[in-house]
């Protein structure tokens, strides 16, 4: 019996890529918004252990810049990178109002500490779930996004500046 030794090209080549780039995409997301952590914490080391809930809105908005520095760099359109923003920050935001309301002090194995844990794992969750959500946009190359010609701007800033190039244009032609 013969068995060949042909190559054969697998279709899910692409969809292995496709599959890397996304999860490539997610990490380093994650990566960005660790690192704005990590400077959060540079910054205010113990000064907010004493306050407990605004040590937490403060180190979840502090992930937030470095993830939309990477989106941006990565040139997503800011419709995408807001969008990025709100998916990340409405889990937290839950749970931070659930600890304000002191939902822990009334059900039973509930703390203050799980609720924290379930507001960064909602944070990350959210982020995945939009991702998931766009996943066409988020699995292939940079390259491949489509871009206008003001690189993302939202279209209000857009008429502004057409605006502007149009009045700078036609004044200097006089």
């Amino acid at each position: 019996m013969a068995t060949s030794t042909k190559n054969v090209n697998v279709p899910m080549n692409g969809q292995m890529q496709s599959a890397g780039r996304f999860l490539w995409h997610f990490v380093q997301m994650v990566l960005a918004m660790m690192i704005g952590m990590m400077i959060y914490h540079l910054l205010t080391g113990k000064a907010l252990a004493a306050y407990p809930v605004l040590n937490f809105a403060g180190m979840e908005l502090s992930m937030i810049p470095p993830m939309i520095a990477l989106m941006r760099y990565h040139r997503y359109s800011w419709q995408r990178t807001f969008e990025m923003t709100a998916a990340t920050l409405i889990g937290p935001a839950v749970f931070i109002v659930c600890v304000q309301l002191g939902l822990h002090n009334y059900v039973p194995g509930l703390s203050q500490k799980l609720l924290f844990m379930l507001g960064d794992v909602t944070m990350y969750l959210g982020m995945l779930g939009i991702m998931l959500y766009r996943r066409a946009e988020y699995s292939t190359g940079h390259d491949a996004h489509q871009h206008g010609e003001f690189g993302g701007v939202p279209p209000t800033c857009k008429s502004i500046l057409i605006r502007f190039r149009m009045a700078r244009h036609s004044t200097s032609q006089r």
